[in-house]
């Protein structure tokens, strides 16, 4: 996933509140994240990111 600094802290928020595993971090113009989680929680998880960032939050599923 990948966000503008400005949502670190919305997106903190969200990944706290979920059974997510921090894969890698990179920081540079903006924030991306990979991280891991149970499928069945992927759809949740999306739909919370989108809500709380304005649709601001770029998510890729591998």
């Amino acid at each position: 996933m990948e966000y503008p600094y400005t949502l670190s802290a919305i997106v903190d928020s969200v990944l706290h509140n979920s059974k997510v595993t921090l894969i890698d971090s990179q920081y540079s113009d903006t924030v991306m994240l990979h991280i891991s989680l149970p499928a069945n929680e992927t759809n949740a998880l999306l739909s919370a990111l989108q809500e709380r960032s304005s649709g601001q939050v770029n998510v890729t599923k591998l």
